[in-house]
């Protein structure tokens, strides 16, 4: 808003906080209503859309003990503008009468954009943030760097319940998906809970993947499961897949790499009061041994009903595909005859122009000549620019995972 213009050069550039400087004078335009004659809710219905606005700031305000004033933005109405509504509708005596106030307003007063745009350089701006429970995370570009710390100070201040605030320092790189970090400000505790769909998650976000703006798709893809249904999570993190799907009663295999997400399972397990089988092995291993096993123990238990392979870990999911032809071939399967729906949700990026038709290609490739059916394909996010994130679920059928054909 145009009323900091008086702070903005005073704080322009600002890398340590120094909160006096963000105390400003503003003279606003304000409405006195003496509320023996009027009722203050009918007057506020018209001069609402022009209230002052402001955090922790009261813009109605008793002056005696029939007389209310109504601050109001000046960048949005003068005085002229707020005699001409009230006279259109009626509302115009000597019991009410148009002035203007001095108020003070402090770093208090503004809000979080507000302090950071009166901060950062003309043609920066600070994007956004995600909040992990406590935890603020920030990902800074170069230009913003230099204003790291004030930044965090101010995160601190202005977002509710947050207590620490971390900026990554690089990409995803390592086996276990874990985020580099370094600590801005705030305490360092990094155990975090969070909610999530209803589920409860615990966890230590320096040591396993967490992502806050994936839980819309966790939900999509668990209201396609239904009860009795298998569910094989094969890089299932601390369950944000995995304890939604217990909860709706299907039957959750989850595995992950790293010991520290199967550690945090558990414990989401007993806070969620939900049974999983967890198991802690390599996506390939894991597939191979206990997948083939549950699904060899099914066919011969005739299951009718459907197995969902959930594959979330997009950088890399699609190579791991080629081993679901002939995943079955040396299970002693009397019969699938009844066994027929087994679907795959596979995670993973593209940045290419048509990226939707590249997230199919690259599904479909890793299956060489053997075709996959009923193709769903869903964009789940854009990572940056020019990279989405795609879930694409197929349908996998038995000549597959046996490799050979049947009838």
């Amino acid at each position: 808003m145009s009323k900091f213009g008086k702070v903005w050069p005073k704080v322009k550039g600002m890398k340590i906080l120094d909160k006096a400087l963000f105390l400003t004078t503003i003279v606003a335009p304000c409405v006195h209503v003496d509320t023996q004659k009027f009722r203050l809710e009918k007057i506020a219905c018209y001069l609402q859309p022009y209230y002052l606005k402001l955090r922790h700031f009261k813009n109605t305000r008793s002056v005696s003990d029939h007389m209310k004033q109504i601050l109001l933005d000046p960048d949005l109405c003068d005085s002229t503008k707020i005699e001409k509504l009230l006279h259109e509708n009626g509302y115009f005596s000597d019991g009410l009468q148009i002035d203007s106030q001095e108020i003070k307003i402090y770093y208090d007063n503004w809000s979080l954009d507000d302090i950071l745009n009166a901060i950062l350089p003309d043609g920066q701006s600070f994007s956004s943030f995600s909040l992990i429970g406590h935890i603020a995370h920030v990902n800074l570009k170069e230009p913003l760097l230099p204003f790291k710390y004030i930044i965090a100070d101010v995160l601190l201040d202005k977002v509710p319940r947050c207590t620490t605030v971390v900026n990554k320092m690089d990409i995803i790189e390592d086996e276990f998906r874990n985020l580099r970090f370094e600590h801005l400000s705030g305490v360092m505790e990094y155990v975090a809970r969070v909610r999530e769909n209803g589920c409860t998650y615990e966890l230590d976000f320096s040591q396993v993947f967490w992502n806050p703006r994936l839980g819309t798709e966790h939900q999509r893809l668990v209201n396609c499961f239904q009860r009795g249904d298998y569910v094989f999570d094969v890089f299932a993190g601390v369950g944000p897949f995995a304890i939604p799907a217990a909860k709706k009663k299907c039957h959750v295999f989850a595995n992950d790499l790293n010991p520290e997400c199967i550690r945090w399972l558990e414990r989401n397990c007993r806070i969620n009061k939900v049974k999983i089988v967890m198991y802690n092995e390599d996506g390939l291993e894991f597939l191979k041994s206990y997948c083939s096993h549950e699904m060899a123990k099914l066919c011969r238990e005739n299951f009718s009903g459907k197995c969902h392979f959930i594959m979330n870990l997009p950088a890399t999911a699609v190579t791991f595909l080629p081993h679901f032809i002939g995943l079955m071939d040396n299970s002693e399967i009397a019969s699938v005859k009844h066994f027929s729906h087994v679907y795959v949700h596979c995670y993973t990026f593209s940045k290419d122009e048509n990226s939707s038709a590249d997230a199919q290609k690259q599904v479909q490739e890793a299956f060489k000549e053997w075709e996959i059916t009923n193709i769903v394909l869903h964009c789940v996010r854009n990572v940056s620019p020019r990279k989405f994130m795609y879930c694409v679920s197929f349908q996998i059928s038995w000549n597959i995972l046996l490799n050979k054909k049947i009838d």
